[in-house]
């Protein structure tokens, strides 16, 4: 029998795989999911949709963090979105212009408002410490250049929510270096 038919002697057709969010990580497909960004490479959307996805994952643990007092675990990138996928983030993670809108969209991404409670959290742990350069206890230093990154993202974004101009407000306040 012909490998390339079926038994019926019809063509075979190959069937669509379902990809996880990153080679060797477990992860559901993508489909069925919010709907993709409206324009960008297909690496943008696909870093869109790994944001997407690693936000709805990990922002239960992540606020319960934040509920302790600090940081303990690798999220930042999940919560300080920028332009440029983490040096250790597996799932090369970013935003885009075009797409940075649709994260603060709740009918885009399912986990918008838990975003905006952690980075308000993240703020008012920040202040209650009131310590300028921020010290380690709250963010550890090697993620400070990601949240300078962040702020100026965000700050100067035309589409960023009223919320978020607040919270780019509270965190440049503490002068977060560059890097």
């Amino acid at each position: 029998m012909d490998r390339d038919k079926s038994p019926l002697g019809k063509p075979r057709v190959p069937k669509a795989k379902a990809r996880s969010t990153s080679p060797g990580r477990e992860g559901k497909s993508a489909f069925g999911r919010a709907p993709p960004a409206r324009s960008g490479s297909s690496s943008d959307r696909r870093a869109f949709q790994a944001l997407l996805q690693c936000q709805a994952k990990h922002m239960a643990k992540i606020l319960v963090e934040l509920d302790h007092g600090a940081k303990e675990s690798c999220w930042a990138w999940y919560i300080f979105p920028t332009e440029k996928a983490g040096m250790c983030d597996m799932d090369e993670t970013r935003i885009t212009t075009e797409n940075a809108k649709d994260l603060c969209d709740a009918s885009v991404n399912t986990s918008a408002g838990h975003w905006q409670q952690c980075l308000e959290k993240i703020c008012d742990l920040l202040e209650e410490r009131n310590v300028k350069p921020p010290d380690s206890h709250v963010l550890p230093r090697i993620d400070h250049g990601r949240v300078h990154w962040f702020v100026k993202f965000w700050q100067s974004y035309e589409f960023s929510p009223p919320w978020m101009q607040e919270v780019c407000r509270r965190l440049d306040e503490f002068d977060f270096p560059r890097h």
